[in-house]
């Protein structure tokens, strides 16, 4: 048993702190005034903030959680105790044999790479191998409709044959009877991007038959934002599904002010009609995602191999430079709404474009002496064989603050995992960049609703039962930190850099982070829908 005393205690519900003392092992056994008795681990908190650890419901740790031997060092540095993997649609399982390699390549920018003799293809097989190997943290699943897809038919356009169909919500349910919280939709990603408003139904369906959650990373989050949110609140409610938007905010300069509260008033009509229906956000003004994300879909082809190709060509060339400057209104087109000065490149794989990693693609372009920035795109992707990540600065700080202040928005970090030397600083910084800048800083937020919005209500919009909150019978995952001594170390110029502030983070009752490190004993565990 653990005592800690004289803390600052902070319940996650929002509601103001009380001085108290919280005796815990695997669980929170006592709340209050309580005398040490023998055999105690005894702790004097000293006034410190003692919370319920943050839970981080979007991540993408599918691979990381297997393959990284550090894996854990970010997300404790942060307080993070429990994530959500398999978000935007995008997962490693399912998988079949013939689609493997288009799935992993399309992946990789975001989850990063599997080791050579790890191949799971099923839930059941990636929660066997997760089981094994052990957590430094706790960890819930989504099952990613992208992932489901390309198992069953892989990248290229088109929809479901009444058998696919058929398949891919046996894969739904599969993975919903084996504990995962819900279904995730990447609409702007391929090969979802391809689905119809009924096939998107069918899937939600499934899914919500079985009390899940849908969380979808929409079609478009810039022009095309309000169409985008009707779609998505549209194919939920015909469903029956509680809806979650994934990283909800405005995209492009022309957009901003403006088009998050035509978002937000859909929403709130929603809501009002009785539609349940949450957001995220995480706390940056720019975000990340895969260089491929750019490209129109005139140029995209049957596979990632195919589109490579066709762009290596003078036609592809000549289509893309045609589709690039072109307003669409099926498809969010970010070189034309932000411009390619705000696209940075974070990461490549071939040694000979290391130079490019911190650029934008104007800067990049103008260094190897192109004149038309979509042909250096062009030549960028053939030589990356489609793997680079860029971070697109697209946001309004205001419009960010704004969704940080909905009452029905949880944080969350969108972190990638694919180079992490060059990552988004949300990967190392997110849950301290909210209590260092947008709740000691900037008092956008105070501390207890900073603290709801990383604990009970992200653990409530998931259904995770007996998580997030700081009451006797809940699990014992904990952060211990003095609000002044909380740095988001990472920075867009130098993202690789661990927090610091968090004095202790306890999860499952014992100490997982301690004296700015880890613990090595793995105290994680698997967490399933109940």
């Amino acid at each position: 048993m653990i005592l800690v005393q004289n803390a600052l205690l902070y319940d996650g519900s929002g509601a103001a702190p009380v001085r108290g003392d919280v005796l815990f092992d695997g669980q929170i056994r006592e709340i209050g005034k309580i005398t040490p008795q023998p055999g105690m681990e005894v702790m004097d908190a000293k006034g410190k903030v003692l919370c319920p650890g943050f839970i981080d419901i979007h991540r993408h740790p599918d691979i990381a959680a297997l393959c990284d031997d550090d894996f854990g060092e970010i997300e404790l540095s942060q307080g993070i105790t429990a994530t959500i993997a398999g978000n935007c649609g995008m997962a490693p399982v399912p998988c079949t044999a013939v689609f493997r390699k288009q799935q992993y390549d399309y992946i990789e920018p975001c989850l990063g790479r599997f080791a050579p003799d790890i191949r799971p293809n099923t839930h059941e097989e990636y929660l066997a191998l997760l089981e094994k190997r052990g957590l430094p943290l706790n960890m819930g699943l989504l099952i990613g409709a992208g992932a489901v897809k390309a198992a069953v038919r892989g990248y290229g356009p088109g929809g479901f044959s009444q058998a696919e169909l058929t398949r891919a919500l046996g894969l739904v349910a599969e993975a919903m009877d084996l504990g995962a919280f819900g279904l995730s939709m990447g609409i702007m990603y391929l090969p979802e991007c391809y689905s119809s408003f009924d096939e998107l139904t069918a899937l939600a369906k499934a899914a919500g038959s079985k009390g899940g959650i849908l969380t979808v990373h929409i079609r478009g989050e810039g022009d095309t934002l309000a169409p985008s949110v009707r779609e998505v609140l549209s194919v939920a409610e015909t469903a029956e599904i509680p809806l979650h938007i994934s990283h909800f905010k405005a995209t492009g300069i022309r957009n901003w002010r403006d088009k998050i509260f035509d978002a937000i008033e859909l929403i709130e009509k929603a809501q009002s009609r009785g539609q349940k229906v949450t957001v995220d956000v995480y706390p940056y003004e720019a975000g990340s995602t895969t260089l491929t994300s750019l490209l129109p879909p005139a140029v995209q082809k049957e596979t990632l191999t195919e589109t490579l190709r066709y762009l290596s060509g003078t036609g592809g060339r000549e289509q893309l430079r045609k589709e690039i400057y072109r307003k669409q209104d099926s498809w969010e087109n970010v070189a034309l709404s932000i411009g390619w000065e705000r696209v940075m490149i974070c990461s490549v794989s071939a040694a000979e474009n290391a130079e490019l990693i911190g650029k934008s693609l104007a800067q990049a372009a103008l260094l190897r002496h192109y004149g038309e920035p979509a042909d250096f795109l062009c030549d960028l992707l053939v030589q990356e064989s489609g793997k680079v990540t860029v971070l697109l600065s697209s946001m309004s700080p205001r419009d960010v603050e704004t969704v940080l202040r909905l009452t029905y928005a949880a944080v969350i970090s969108d972190a990638l995992y694919g180079d992490k030397k060059h990552a988004h600083p949300r990967l190392y910084s997110a849950f301290p960049k909210v209590l260092e800048t947008y709740v000691k800083k900037q008092s956008v937020l105070s501390l207890q609703e900073a603290i709801r919005k990383m604990t009970a209500f992200p653990a409530e919009i998931m259904g995770m039962r007996g998580y997030g909150m700081l009451k006797e019978g809940y699990a014992a995952d904990l952060v211990l930190f003095d609000l002044e001594q909380v740095k988001a170390q990472a920075t867009y110029e130098k993202p690789a850099q661990l927090s610091s502030g968090m004095d202790y983070v306890f999860v499952g009752g014992k100490a997982a982070w301690k004296n700015e490190r880890p613990v090595p004993e793995k105290s994680g565990r698997i967490i399933k829908k109940q």
